[in-house]
Protein backbone atom coordinates (compact mmCIF):
# COMPACT_ATOMS: atom_id res chain seq x y z
CA UNK A 1 0.00 0.00 0.00
CA UNK A 2 2.90 2.85 1.00
CA UNK A 3 4.02 1.87 -3.09
CA UNK A 4 0.11 3.01 -4.56
CA UNK A 5 -0.23 5.95 -1.95
CA UNK A 6 3.90 7.01 -3.37
CA UNK A 7 2.94 7.01 -7.13
CA UNK A 8 -0.03 8.61 -6.37
CA UNK A 9 1.73 11.24 -4.50
CA UNK A 10 4.56 12.15 -6.95
CA UNK A 11 3.64 11.16 -10.27
CA UNK A 12 -0.15 11.58 -10.61
CA UNK A 13 -0.01 14.95 -8.56
CA UNK A 14 2.98 16.47 -10.51
CA UNK A 15 1.68 15.37 -14.03
CA UNK A 16 -1.30 17.75 -13.13
CA UNK A 17 0.61 20.36 -12.12
CA UNK A 18 2.89 20.68 -15.46
CA UNK A 19 0.81 22.71 -18.00
CA UNK A 20 0.43 21.22 -21.65
CA UNK A 21 2.43 24.37 -22.84
CA UNK A 22 5.48 23.94 -20.83
CA UNK A 23 6.05 20.68 -22.45
CA UNK A 24 6.15 21.60 -25.82
CA UNK A 25 9.49 22.64 -27.56
CA UNK A 26 10.19 25.44 -29.63
CA UNK A 27 10.28 23.90 -32.99
CA UNK A 28 7.03 22.67 -32.19
CA UNK A 29 5.76 25.98 -31.82
CA UNK A 30 7.01 27.67 -34.62
CA UNK A 31 6.04 25.06 -37.14
CA UNK A 32 2.64 25.73 -38.91
CA UNK A 33 -0.36 22.69 -38.54
CA UNK A 34 -3.01 22.13 -40.88
CA UNK A 35 -5.20 19.87 -39.01
CA UNK A 36 -2.78 18.93 -36.25
CA UNK A 37 0.25 17.81 -39.13
CA UNK A 38 2.87 19.74 -40.29
CA UNK A 39 2.63 21.96 -43.51
CA UNK A 40 4.79 20.27 -46.25
CA UNK A 41 5.83 24.47 -47.16
CA UNK A 42 7.94 23.79 -43.65
CA UNK A 43 9.85 20.84 -44.30
CA UNK A 44 13.49 21.40 -45.16
CA UNK A 45 13.93 18.96 -48.38
CA UNK A 46 17.13 20.61 -49.41
CA UNK A 47 19.99 17.80 -50.16
CA UNK A 48 22.72 18.93 -47.83
CA UNK A 49 25.62 20.88 -49.50
CA UNK A 50 28.28 18.31 -51.04
CA UNK A 51 31.62 19.80 -51.12
CA UNK A 52 33.49 19.36 -54.97
CA UNK A 53 36.91 18.72 -53.44
CA UNK A 54 37.93 14.82 -53.60
CA UNK A 55 39.66 14.67 -50.25
CA UNK A 56 43.35 15.12 -49.60
CA UNK A 57 44.04 14.12 -53.23
CA UNK A 58 47.38 15.46 -53.89
CA UNK A 59 48.52 14.07 -50.33
CA UNK A 60 47.29 10.43 -51.81
CA UNK A 61 49.50 11.50 -55.09
CA UNK A 62 52.33 12.52 -53.19
CA UNK A 63 52.19 8.95 -50.83
CA UNK A 64 51.53 7.39 -54.05
CA UNK A 65 55.10 8.51 -55.57
CA UNK A 66 56.58 7.71 -52.61
CA UNK A 67 55.50 3.71 -52.55
CA UNK A 68 56.38 3.40 -55.82
CA UNK A 69 59.71 4.97 -55.31
CA UNK A 70 60.24 2.76 -52.39
CA UNK A 71 58.69 -0.54 -54.57
CA UNK A 72 61.80 0.70 -57.28
CA UNK A 73 64.31 0.68 -54.14
CA UNK A 74 63.34 -2.68 -53.34
CA UNK A 75 63.45 -3.67 -56.34
CA UNK A 76 64.50 -2.70 -59.75
CA UNK A 77 65.86 -4.41 -63.03
CA UNK A 78 67.26 -0.70 -64.11
CA UNK A 79 69.66 0.57 -61.83
CA UNK A 80 70.42 0.07 -58.37
CA UNK A 81 68.33 -1.09 -55.82
CA UNK A 82 68.08 -3.58 -52.64
CA UNK A 83 68.02 -6.69 -54.63
CA UNK A 84 70.91 -6.39 -56.75
CA UNK A 85 73.14 -5.35 -53.34
CA UNK A 86 71.67 -8.27 -51.60
CA UNK A 87 72.45 -9.92 -54.96
CA UNK A 88 76.24 -8.96 -54.60
CA UNK A 89 76.78 -9.16 -51.55
CA UNK A 90 75.75 -12.61 -50.96
CA UNK A 91 79.79 -14.62 -51.85
CA UNK A 92 81.22 -17.11 -50.51
CA UNK A 93 83.24 -16.43 -47.00
CA UNK A 94 81.55 -13.14 -47.09
CA UNK A 95 80.01 -12.55 -43.79
CA UNK A 96 76.38 -11.82 -45.73
CA UNK A 97 76.75 -14.99 -47.39
CA UNK A 98 73.09 -16.26 -47.35
CA UNK A 99 71.41 -13.57 -47.13
CA UNK A 100 70.08 -13.54 -51.02
CA UNK A 101 68.40 -17.01 -50.36
CA UNK A 102 66.93 -15.73 -47.03
CA UNK A 103 65.81 -11.79 -48.05
CA UNK A 104 65.21 -12.49 -51.49
CA UNK A 105 61.58 -13.31 -51.52
CA UNK A 106 60.52 -10.74 -49.13
CA UNK A 107 62.19 -8.11 -50.89
CA UNK A 108 60.37 -9.08 -54.34
CA UNK A 109 56.59 -9.52 -51.59
CA UNK A 110 57.58 -5.77 -49.86
CA UNK A 111 58.21 -4.52 -53.30
CA UNK A 112 54.96 -6.13 -54.71
CA UNK A 113 53.05 -4.77 -51.51
CA UNK A 114 53.92 -1.35 -51.87
CA UNK A 115 53.40 -1.68 -55.74
CA UNK A 116 49.62 -2.83 -54.88
CA UNK A 117 48.65 -0.32 -51.96
CA UNK A 118 49.87 2.48 -54.68
CA UNK A 119 47.59 1.13 -57.25
CA UNK A 120 44.39 0.75 -54.56
CA UNK A 121 45.15 4.21 -54.04
CA UNK A 122 45.73 5.53 -57.49
CA UNK A 123 42.04 3.74 -58.18
CA UNK A 124 40.78 5.53 -55.20
CA UNK A 125 41.86 8.93 -57.13
CA UNK A 126 40.10 8.22 -60.44
CA UNK A 127 37.11 7.35 -59.29
CA UNK A 128 36.60 10.10 -57.03
CA UNK A 129 34.72 12.03 -59.26
CA UNK A 130 32.12 9.20 -59.83
CA UNK A 131 32.08 8.58 -56.03
CA UNK A 132 30.97 11.86 -55.97
CA UNK A 133 28.48 12.18 -57.97
CA UNK A 134 26.60 9.06 -56.53
CA UNK A 135 27.04 10.80 -53.51
CA UNK A 136 25.39 13.80 -54.42
CA UNK A 137 22.57 11.80 -55.95
CA UNK A 138 22.01 9.86 -52.87
CA UNK A 139 23.06 6.63 -54.23
CA UNK A 140 25.84 4.61 -52.38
Amino acid sequence: MKFDSLYQQVFLSEQDEVSPEETQTPEEELTPKEGGVASPDSINVEPAPVSQSFGDSGGLSNYISKLQEFAKEMQNTESDCLQKLVSEIDRNGSLFMGISRELSSRIIKISSDAKEIATILEGFILNAPKRQRDISLGQK
